[in-house]
């Protein structure tokens, strides 16, 4: 089990992940996206315009990818989840050497991290 963090433009919030899941998490969030695209995919709700004109918007959530993630047959047995019992200062330290190593390609990350 390895950390990733996972933010939609927000705070990012750290999750404990299979390390199959932290060594391919872009590959594993563009199939959760690929899925979620599909025309009859729940995640597409009817919203109205200002005049009254009904369109569809894709909405999801992170908690809706860890979500997928936890029905995906890799990660039945040891799903993606927050860690827990894990001290603050510990915490923060995993977030600042995540920030800073933002701008590195996914392998290289000891923390994983997508941004929806």
């Amino acid at each position: 089990m390895r950390y990733i963090l996972l933010s939609a433009d927000t705070q990012p919030t750290l999750y404990e992940a299979p390390d199959a899941v932290a060594e391919a998490l872009g590959r594993w969030a563009e199939a959760f996206l690929d899925e979620i695209n599909r025309f009859d995919s729940h995640y597409w709700r009817p919203i109205k315009d200002g005049d009254g004109r009904e369109y569809h918007s894709l909405e999801y959530t992170v908690a809706d990818f860890v979500d997928w993630l936890n029905l995906q047959p890799e990660t039945r047995r040891h799903p993606v989840r927050e860690p827990a019992l894990l001290h603050m200062e510990e915490r923060e330290i995993i977030m600042e050497t995540a920030r800073k190593e933002r701008n590195l390609p996914l392998y290289q990350q000891t923390y994983p991290w997508y941004n929806f």
